[in-house]
């Protein structure tokens, strides 16, 4: 049988990719218990930055120094750090 690709997650909106853009980034913490201090708060993997529009912090990459963002949509923003 034929594998078909998953299809590539949806385009973040301008008020998505906007927020993140309007992020302070203060610090960023790696390894087992990965977080950020994102606007003065501590933000751990999976935490919702804004539960009106459920946006996830999802994922650090280090390698990149990116930090992910997911909204509820599967959208994905990412933030240099």
């Amino acid at each position: 049988p034929a594998v078909t690709e998953p299809d590539p997650p949806p385009q973040p909106s301008e008020v998505f990719k906007n927020y993140i853009i309007g992020l302070r980034v203060s610090g960023v913490f790696q390894g087992e218990n990965a977080r950020a201090l994102l606007n003065g708060k501590m933000y751990h993997l999976g935490d919702m930055l804004d539960p009106v529009r459920k946006i996830e912090f999802y994922k650090i990459d280090p390698e990149a120094k990116q930090l992910i963002f997911r909204d509820d949509t599967g959208a994905i923003v990412s933030r240099h750090y």
